[in-house]
């Protein structure tokens, strides 16, 4: 019985290859009777050997495996027509009885059966063993594919990383500028009706607008850069001043320079209680006494007054108004009330720069302590609450005590 492989060779011609010998190799490598150009055939790749009348093909550890059919095997006994799955080739295993099958064929078979007509016989390959070295070869060139397509997973993945990553990035700057144009709810603010007062606001340095509804509901005192308020506004540049109007309240926008708005809710209070007025008695009295006692009581207000305008100007100022409440205008003009009253104010003025100063410089050092202690300083200075000052100094002596408190909270009991 004469063995012949039946497959097609690199240029899709069919080959018939009858079996030399007692074994023949397939694989990809030069030397092998069967030679398949595959990557995915390794080097020798399975063996067909003639054991007595039986044909047994092996395989010879190779990655990819031999199939006769469907089924992969290790070692098969070989029957007629048997289909043999290398790679993507299939040899057919055919059992011939006698007779001359060399006619006709390729060169490849006609050379394997003695050459060309009148040449010489051409030299058998003998097959040689598959050894460790050449299946460790093939793992590690099979490694070597796997570990390329890996690579370029991974480089995709990382590239959609990237990608993904950078959007991600974009979307989430959008949306953070979407939110710093978002309405931020500031509170409740408690408005007196008819005086300018201060409002304060989020940011530095300062606001663009304030637009409230209903529009009459708050004016605006002061521009910014008003002169009478510019030494506050360079000391604190975190409030506005405004004025409400009739007795009512609001919803309000305040934009601020950054780009950000808040919304705050303004309510007016119609009726404000007075404060104690100084020498309260005084002004009574002032108003049933006889003309000699007037006329005394204001020559001695006065002379108090005066020698109290340089060292004590509001007690000075609340001095000469009780002096003017028990004289008539003539008096008045005599004692050169305005005068005192002009002293007081300019000695005042000067003393409130004086504790600016002194606020400032405990800003630049970060000591809120003492910047607490000047503005009460300030706040007995300017007793009277419907001056700008008075609010000025109490808003910040609000804002310094709560960063006190913060700060001892964030360094605990035994301090920073």
């Amino acid at each position: 019985m004469q063995a012949i492989i039946q497959y097609h060779d690199a240029t899709g011609l069919p080959v018939e290859l009858p079996m030399q010998g007692d074994t023949l190799v397939i694989g990809r490598e030069a030397g092998c009777q069967v030679m398949l150009d595959d990557p995915g055939v390794s080097k020798r790749h399975a063996q067909i050997i003639r054991v007595e009348n039986e044909y047994i093909v092996r395989d010879q550890g190779s990655v990819n495996g031999t199939f006769v059919g469907e089924h992969r095997i290790t070692h098969h006994t070989l029957h007629d027509g048997d289909v043999i799955h290398i790679g993507k080739h299939e040899l057919i295993f055919r059992l011939m009885a006698g007779g001359e099958r060399g006619a006709g064929l390729p060169a490849v078979a006609a050379a394997m059966q003695g050459g060309e007509a009148g040449g010489e016989l051409a030299p058998v390959i003998e097959p040689q063993p598959f050894t460790q070295q050449d299946w460790l070869q093939e793992q590690v060139a099979a490694m070597g594919a796997r570990d390329e397509s890996r690579r370029k997973i991974v480089g995709w993945a990382l590239n959609g990383a990237i990608v993904a990553g950078i959007i991600v990035v974009v979307v989430v700057i959008l949306m953070l500028r979407a939110a710093n144009n978002d309405a931020r709810g500031m509170g409740t603010v408690t408005l007196e009706m008819g005086y300018p007062q201060i409002l304060r606001v989020p940011e530095r340095p300062g606001v663009l607008s304030i637009t409230v509804a209903p529009a009459d509901l708050v004016q605006f005192a002061f521009d910014p850069q008003d002169a009478r308020i510019k030494d506050l506004w360079v000391a604190d540049p975190y409030f506005y001043f405004v004025i409400a109007t009739p007795a009512n309240t609001g919803d309000g926008i305040i934009r601020c320079a950054g780009g950000r708005k808040y919304t705050i809710n303004v309510i007016v209070n119609p009726q404000r209680k007075a404060g104690p007025k100084p020498y309260a008695e005084e002004y009574v009295n002032a108003k049933t006494a006889s003309d000699e006692v007037k006329a005394a009581k204001a020559r001695e207000w006065a002379r108090n007054a005066g020698n109290m305008a340089l060292t004590q100007p509001p007690v000075a100022l609340s001095m000469v108004d009780v002096a003017d409440a028990y004289a008539d205008r003539a008096l008045a003009r005599e004692l050169d009330l305005e005068g005192i009253r002009d002293k007081a104010r300019k000695a005042l003025d000067q003393q409130w720069r004086d504790l600016c100063l002194r606020c400032n410089q405990a800003v630049k050092q970060a000591d809120f302590d003492k910047k607490a202690r000047v503005l009460r300083e300030m706040l007995q200075l300017i007793p009277d609450e419907r001056d700008l000052r008075h609010q000025w100094a109490q808003s910040n002596l609000e804002a310094t005590e709560y960063a006190i408190v913060k700060r001892r909270r964030a360094t605990g009991p035994w301090g920073g």
